[in-house]
């Protein structure tokens, strides 16, 4: 048999790795019936490691870049003269 039948090379057949996809899938399924209380700690604990991320970076953007109106354009302009002036200390 030559590779394109076979399914082994990227451009002609092309299958094997579908066929990988469908086994590893197949696997991952029946490993996670098997163990249904190590999903739901797994889920549970990522759940919550991103959304205390989430819930940092927010605040610490809320703390870092609080919300000030401004009330005429001229302040607006000057106050961002003096953020980018600012940022381009920090970094």
């Amino acid at each position: 048999m030559d590779q394109a039948s076979e399914g082994t090379n990227g451009e002609a057949g092309g299958s094997a790795w579908m066929d990988a996809l469908g086994w590893d899938l197949r696997n991952a399924v029946r490993s996670l019936r098997r163990s249904p209380g190590f999903v739901l700690v797994s889920t549970l604990t990522l759940g919550l490691a991103l959304g205390l991320g989430v819930t940092t970076y927010a605040m610490l953007d809320a703390v870092r870049h609080p919300y000030t109106p401004v009330k005429e354009i001229p302040q607006a302009t000057t106050d961002l003269d003096r953020w980018s002036v600012e940022a381009q200390l920090l970094f």
